[in-house]
């Protein structure tokens, strides 16, 4: 742990890491970190903020790009939540310093985008993505402008982590990167973490995962099976029902009459969460978006954004999955458990539906544990650069009841190596 993180432990520990003036306003004490806009496609730009290694001893570390779902979910709001530096404790709702930061151990990228999510900037709706290749194109002119502002980074070795619709936005962005061929960009490894990525194979699973977990019996189980088959049969002939395929899985639940929370069944349904609005609130305070050199209302979810891409869920990433795959990036496929809305049984359809040449090897792949001091916190099925891990005790997401074994999860993940 540095000495500058040491710091700002003592501080938060004196409540005094956020009292400074307005004019020397420091939003986040004991890193070294940047902020800005980025000007990309139709007058768009995407906003981001940049933290260093707080690692003094890692020379040249890896860049970790973090990006949210939704679609229209803000990356920044992960500020404050498990890789990001700061937390707030979800017990006593106070901001204090993350000591299992990410940050320890690369450089941290947060990326509001696509075009309009949170403080990112679409100045038209025209301008608004409406497919993955937008969503890649902006992505990668705003990354290789990144590396005309910061030079240092060509040649390090890139991650990229993705939550929810982020298994749309990481293979995407991937191959985009490998398409390129731009030797300032070296892809070593991507993370998509309960992850939709191939809707069409993933969502036959919601009926199976109900009732495998006991929330239907026997005979609502038959019925949803019945209703999701005849679906994949009417999407197959007629494309255009797509949307009223995705839809199922929510009326699904709705009718299993649970009461539980789709995104963790081991908690009840909430309305609100008190962390969203903290998060909102923070970076809506007029010192925190002086500091960021921004100036407009910040919202978690853009709900435009969300209107204009949610209908490509349609389309299947797979492919791009499978480009990573044959170009030898490590590929993670994490799921919690406990969440419903991207179950860990779609993730498996998933993993073994890709068509790569370990598809072989890693179907006859079996489970093993994945033990920390002794603990079995997951089980994975490994083969080459494919590695399907399924969380015990998780929901959606994987930092908010695994805090612990979400950073061993990130440090596997840059240490990995795949066997010769």
């Amino acid at each position: 742990m540095t000495k500058c993180f040491l710091m700002f432990l003592a501080l938060c520990a004196l409540g005094l890491a956020f009292t400074t003036s307005a004019d020397g306003y420091n939003p986040f004490p004991g890193t070294d970190w940047r902020s800005g806009f980025i000007d990309v496609h139709n007058s768009s730009s995407l906003f981001y903020v940049l933290f260093k290694c707080m690692n003094a001893s890692i020379s040249k570390a890896p860049l970790l790009i973090w990006l949210s779902g939704g679609p229209g979910v803000a990356s920044t709001s992960s500020i404050y939540l498990s890789p990001g530096p700061y937390i707030f404790d979800n017990k006593t709702f106070k901001l204090r310093a993350n000591e299992l930061t990410w940050a320890n151990h690369a450089d941290l990228l947060f990326v509001d985008q696509p075009a309009g999510t949170g403080f990112s900037i679409a100045r038209e709706l025209s301008a608004m993505c409406r497919d993955e290749a937008c969503v890649a194109r902006d992505f990668f002119e705003f990354l290789s402008k990144l590396y005309d502002l910061y030079p240092e980074y060509a040649g390090r070795d890139i991650y990229i982590a993705g939550v929810s619709y982020g298994g749309m936005y990481v293979p995407a962005i991937g191959a985009k990167i490998l398409k390129a061929h731009d030797p300032r960009f070296v892809l070593k490894g991507v993370s998509m973490n309960n992850g939709i990525t191939n809707e069409y194979v993933q969502f036959p699973s919601y009926p199976l995962y109900l009732w495998k977990n006991g929330l239907i019996g026997i005979g609502k189980y038959l019925v949803y099976e019945a209703v999701v088959t005849l679906c994949r049969v009417t999407w197959r002939r007629y494309p255009s029902m797509d949307e009223a395929c995705v839809g199922v899985f929510d009326w699904i639940y709705t009718q299993s009459g649970s009461k539980r929370d789709p995104f963790d069944i081991d908690e009840p349904q909430e309305e609100n969460d008190p962390i969203e609005k903290l998060i909102s609130d923070l970076l809506n305070t007029k010192d925190m978006q002086r500091a960021l050199g921004v100036n407009q209302t910040f919202s978690m979810v853009n709900e435009t954004v969300y209107t204009q891409l949610f209908p490509d869920t349609q389309t299947s990433m797979s492919p791009e999955v499978e480009l990573m795959l044959n170009s030898g990036v490590k590929v993670f496929l994490e799921y919690g458990e406990r969440d419903y809305v991207c179950n860990w049984m779609g993730g498996q359809m998933l993993a073994d539906s890709l068509d790569w040449k370990g598809s072989s090897g890693f179907r006859s792949a079996a489970f093993e544990d994945w033990t920390v001091n002794g603990v079995v916190k997951a089980r994975k099925r490994v083969y080459r650069n494919l590695s399907f891990v399924v969380v015990m005790g998780s929901g959606h997401m994987l930092f908010v009841k695994q805090r612990g074994f979400a950073l061993d999860y990130f440090k596997h993940v840059l240490a990995y190596n795949v066997p010769a």
